[in-house]
């Protein structure tokens, strides 16, 4: 008799899995929000043809995108918890658009403000999973290591575009705008200590931690106050959520030393203890956080001086541009009140308390992840809260507002568990 052979057998190995739809839109929501952090460039958006702004058209072509994406995850957004305040935001910033006193001008701030809380939408629909959560937040990281890259190599050899500003020399960098700049950097700088904190795997934990330490170095050099007082905000609250004392005394302990240290840094923020001891500045109130208070009453007395129906319904998106010289009045709240009207602030009140009060309830959560995403999306929601009062941030900024809501869209992608038993 002949040798019997052994036949092995090989099991099937598993083909790749087809794009379901759930799957199309998460490449689409990662694909999107990677892609706004790169627009921001100013390599990218001083691209132009005769009469357009390759910039703008890439990022109207990424709106269209997210509303086709919404249309697409409809039936799963029915059900979606923010869906009232949604709906509202959506209706009146059409009514908006429409007494628009310019169209293209209109139509551009209706995308500006509609776009982020759509990508929330397809955010909220799509991206469930923890591991695909976290692909989207490394996402944002992965496309923010090169304005982070090319900020610190003009640094180092000496060629970063930089620019005088209120007797500072900052720090402009690849970016059009300063404050684009600084604030871009400050939410890079709190999605980096979040993923340090929280990251899959030591080495990710580690690279988290060194971009973020490197965004806020570059924005250390912009000296924009706004983008320090949203780091510290954040970080502060998302310290204080996860009972972590020593870190938040740590932080505290450093922004003391480094206004000990830097005589510089402690006139940037003379404001600050001015409000503490209640001393006016050399020019009054209304020279509080470079003029503010000035261009705030200023522009305020110019837009309750229109006729009542212009003050209900506002004078339209992109109408706020008049009321203190052709520039807006440094600060969401009042840019939203004299484009809307008084619904206008309120209906992005509502939406941050409601995005507020989902993650609220996550906090105690079975899921260790789900709760770290809600302490993240409660303290971004609170520093916006905060920092829009004191300058044109997370409505103007598309690249931060599309972060803010993409994480309150996280927190929105699986309904409250059952809490943690103690």
């Amino acid at each position: 008799m002949g040798r019997a052979r052994i036949v092995r057998v090989m099991p099937d190995r598993p083909g790749p899995r087809p794009l379901s739809p759930q799957r199309v839109l998460a490449l689409l929501a990662m694909t999107a929000l990677g892609l706004r952090v790169l627009l921001d460039l100013a390599w990218i958006a001083q691209i132009r043809l005769p009469s357009l702004d390759l910039g703008k058209a890439a990022g109207g072509l990424l709106a269209l995108a997210l509303v086709l994406g919404t249309l697409a995850a409809w039936p799963a957004l029915r059900r979606l918890p923010l869906r009232w305040p949604l709906a509202a935001w959506i209706a009146w910033l059409a009514v908006g658009l429409v007494r628009a006193p310019a169209p293209a001008r209109g139509l551009d701030f209706f995308l500006r403000y509609a776009s982020p809380l759509l990508l929330m939408a397809v955010v909220a629909a799509s991206v469930r999973t923890e591991r695909a959560q976290r692909t989207l937040l490394w996402t944002v990281l992965g496309a923010a290591a090169i304005p982070i890259g090319l900020d610190l190599l003009g640094l180092l050899t000496h060629t970063a575009p930089t620019e005088e500003l209120h007797g500072y020399h900052r720090l402009l960098g690849p970016y059009q705008d300063l404050h684009s700049h600084a604030l871009a950097m400050a939410v890079f700088t709190v999605l980096g200590a979040f993923l340090a904190l929280h990251g899959a795997t030591g080495r990710r934990r580690a690279l988290a931690g060194a971009l973020g330490a490197a965004a806020l170095a570059c924005l250390a050099t912009t000296w924009v106050r706004t983008g320090l007082v949203l780091v510290a905000l954040a970080l502060g609250v998302l310290l204080l959520l996860q009972r972590r004392w020593s870190a938040l005394i740590l932080l505290g302990a450093g922004i003391a030393l480094a206004l000990l240290l830097s005589a510089r840094l402690r006139a940037r923020f003379d404001d600050v203890w001015n409000l503490l001891t209640l001393t006016a500045p050399d020019g009054g109130w209304t020279a509080l956080g470079t003029h503010r208070g000035a261009i705030w009453a200023r522009s305020l007395s110019a837009f309750l001086a229109l006729p009542p129906e212009r003050i209900l319904f506002g004078d339209g998106l992109g109408g706020h541009l008049v009321f203190w010289k052709p520039r807006d009045p440094h600060n969401e709240y009042l840019s939203l009140l004299y484009q809307l009207g008084p619904a206008g602030p309120l209906l992005w009140l509502w939406l941050a308390g409601a995005g507020a009060r989902e993650a609220w309830t996550r906090l105690r959560d079975r899921s260790p992840w789900r709760v770290d995403l809600a302490r993240l999306a409660l303290s971004l929601l609170t520093a916006a809260a905060v920092v829009n009062a004191l300058s044109n941030t997370f409505l103007s900024r598309l690249t931060i507002a599309w972060v803010l809501w993409a994480v309150v869209g996280l927190v929105l992608a699986a309904p409250p568990a059952a809490p943690q038993r103690r």
